[in-house]
């Protein structure tokens, strides 16, 4: 997950998987939004994780399918490593959304999750899923919508979360000073709203479904 035609951008999302980016599950719009993905996924397929961060949904995915997950972060990755191990279902590779090094219709579902609004091309992205999806392949996207990271409302919510639950709020401090850095850096390329989304999706040859 990483702004790949920006080299600085490497060692930032590096760095913010090793210290940082599990925390984001503190976040329960988060937690529901992988539950919801895997539960869209279905089972028995042959599923490609495009931007699988530190393997949170790819190890939900991979207790009903033949995974493949991706993502050009080594420090991404290292997590995603730790969290898969023993699961055979899950393989795991260094490589770009932006060109995948996959055949022509090799999977069944292509799952992207908070990966479009760090790409300067979300459309190349969307052109590759749809090129290595096959006949009545499905593709789950969930991106953020109008607005830079998490809003005030998400932010209280995971913070009265912490409260209830004992956790500690420097988790969630430390995800926000990331985010921090995104939004001083420029580097949230595609915050478009909804209709933009499926306009997108729309133009690069996919029908809406839900």
């Amino acid at each position: 997950m990483t702004q790949e035609t920006d080299m600085r951008w490497n060692d930032f999302w590096s760095r913010f998987g090793r210290e940082a980016y599990d925390e984001i599950n503190v976040l329960e719009e988060y937690a529901k939004m992988t539950d919801k993905a895997a539960e869209w996924a279905g089972k028995d397929r042959r599923v490609l994780d495009a931007g699988c961060g530190t393997g949170n949904l790819a190890r939900k995915l991979g207790r009903n399918n033949k995974v493949t997950a991706i993502d050009y972060s080594p420090g991404m990755l290292e997590k995603a490593a730790e969290k898969t191990a023993g699961n055979e279902n899950v393989e795991l590779l260094q490589a770009s959304v932006l060109s995948l090094p996959f055949a022509d219709e090799s999977y069944d579902v292509v799952v992207s999750v908070n990966v479009l609004f760090n790409l300067s091309d979300p459309a190349r992205a969307i052109r590759e899923a749809y090129r290595v999806l096959g006949k009545n392949g499905v593709l789950i996207v969930s991106s953020l919508l109008g607005h830079q990271g998490p809003t005030e409302d998400v932010i209280q919510q995971a913070a009265a979360y912490c409260k209830r639950t004992g956790v500690a709020l420097d988790g969630l401090a430390r995800v926000l000073r990331y985010q921090n850095i995104l939004r001083s850096g420029n580097g949230f390329n595609y915050v478009p709203e909804e209709k933009e989304v499926i306009e997108l999706i729309e133009s690069c040859g996919f029908s809406i479904l839900e």
